[in-house]
């Protein structure tokens, strides 16, 4: 186990996505050690894995008086509710109304950087569809957490601008809206592994402060787009 190297906190990681993510910190050789919250005791089969237990069920006040780990890096995957294995039931899933209480019992326990990843179908990544850090008090509460970095990755091409006054514009928009999958200009949805080296990539980037990643910034920094 590496001393030099900082550790990292993994929440919400259920599905196909959270899998993916958590194989792909441990791979990535940047971490000592990868601890992922559980909900109930777990025996690890990887020397860089660690679980972090808390029962269930998962709420605010549970958190605000739990012991997280020290960590530099905190990825919480919210929105992240779908069960697919028998392994996601040890998982705890990490609703938006929580998300905040978690990233806050981190930062207490001295971590630095704060990944809020959004893991979406492929419908909503091409639909409008809108996730709850979109409201603005959500932001601003992560914003005054102290993290030296709060990154959201949110794999959307929905358009953030509101569409042009008058009734045929906006009734443009509305149908377009329905149907941005067969609309040749559409980029391809993210997979869960090329979502996960997305959120890598991301992680290796410096700067400081809020940042929204959305996929087009995200396939940008694939290259693929």
């Amino acid at each position: 186990m590496s001393q030099t190297q900082p550790d990292a906190l993994l929440a919400g990681a259920t599905g196909r996505t959270g899998e993916a993510l958590l194989n792909a910190l441990l791979a990535s050789g940047r971490y000592g050690r990868v601890h992922q919250l559980t909900n109930r005791e777990q025996v690890s089969s990887h020397r860089g894995l660690e679980y972090w237990q808390l029962p269930e069920p998962l709420s605010a006040e549970t958190l605000q008086h739990a012991n997280a780990p020290a960590v530099r890096d905190v990825y919480i995957m919210s929105f992240a509710d779908r069960l697919h294995s028998q392994r996601d039931k040890a998982v705890h899933t990490v609703p938006a109304e929580l998300a905040e209480a978690l990233a806050a019992a981190a930062a207490k326990a001295g971590a630095e950087r704060l990944f809020i990843v959004c893991p979406l179908t492929a419908t909503e990544q091409m639909s409008s569809f809108q996730h709850f850090y979109a409201g603005a008090e959500t932001t601003l509460n992560l914003a005054r957490l102290p993290y030296r970095r709060v990154a959201i990755l949110l794999p959307t091409e929905a358009a953030t601008a509101p569409p042009a006054q008058g009734f045929w514009p906006k009734l443009r928009h509305a149908y377009l809206s329905q149907f941005r999958l067969m609309l040749p200009q559409s980029t391809a949805p993210f997979t869960p592994g090329r979502f996960c080296e997305a959120v890598l990539r991301v992680a290796e980037q410096g700067g400081s402060g809020m940042q929204v990643y959305g996929a087009t910034a995200l396939h940008a920094l694939l290259k693929t787009k």
